[in-house]
């Protein structure tokens, strides 16, 4: 009993007591997760000028391995091939792992990916995408035509769609626009007129509800960072 809990401390892995999935479904720990996350996809843009401005540097987020049969020796080939001292903590049947450098979040990614495990994670902050919405220029304005705008501004965009409302499908004359995170990238929301045309930019807003991956149909999480079987 004692040379197995050295073992466990020793890789800093977190279990619970034997009735804790009584008490906490995975949906719960899901939330949990998130709530200790919440710069996901759908809400990137809320607080990014204040954190930028104060140069705060948050760790990478957790990941998520599921069908994790031996948590302790997975964890040790973990911190092996990563060379850093992470925490772990039991999940259910699998296991949250918390890297501490964009580095080792990016190779454990490997990992998981090379070995086909299911899993899931999130996006690195420094690594998601500005979401941009271009009002008052006409629904039909060609997307091309926004994006060569841009370019001659010195911002460089991924792509731009026209936003439609949900319920009848109609177009609305709103503009989604994706960019990288750059400085430059960042003067679009300083942008009062595009062509020919007073407008107005603002950041996404969130969506209500919590988002949903489209791989596993899991909440909390997207399909971006998703590993797990589509049938799960």
């Amino acid at each position: 009993m004692d040379n197995t809990s050295k073992k466990l401390k020793s890789f800093e892995l977190e279990t619970s007591n034997k009735f804790s999935q009584l008490k906490t479904p995975q949906s719960q720990l899901d939330v949990e997760d998130k709530m200790n996350n919440t710069q996901d996809n759908d809400n990137e843009n809320e607080d990014v000028t204040a954190a930028e401005n104060r140069h705060v540097t948050r760790p990478p987020p957790p990941i998520t391995i599921d069908k994790v049969q031996r948590s302790a020796e997975l964890l040790k080939k973990l911190q092996e091939l990563t060379k850093q001292h992470m925490k772990g903590r039991v999940i259910g049947k699998g296991l949250r792992v918390y890297p501490e450098t964009p580095e080792v979040y990016h190779a454990i990614r490997n990992f998981i990916e090379q070995n086909k495990m299911e899993s899931f994670t999130y996006d690195l902050d420094q690594e998601k995408d500005l979401k941009a919405v271009i009002r008052g220029m006409p629904s039909d304005t060609p997307p091309q035509d926004i994006i060569d705008d841009l370019l001659l501004l010195g911002i460089t965009v991924n792509v731009v769609h026209v936003m439609t409302n949900r319920k009848t499908g109609t177009p609305m004359p709103l503009f989604l626009v994706t960019l990288r995170r750059n400085d430059d990238n960042r003067n679009i929301f300083n942008l009062t007129e595009m062509c020919y045309l007073k407008i107005k930019v603002e950041p996404l807003r969130p969506k209500t509800g919590p988002a949903q991956c489209f791989r596993c149909q899991g909440f909390f999480h997207s399909s971006r960072h998703c590993t797990r079987n589509t049938n799960a």
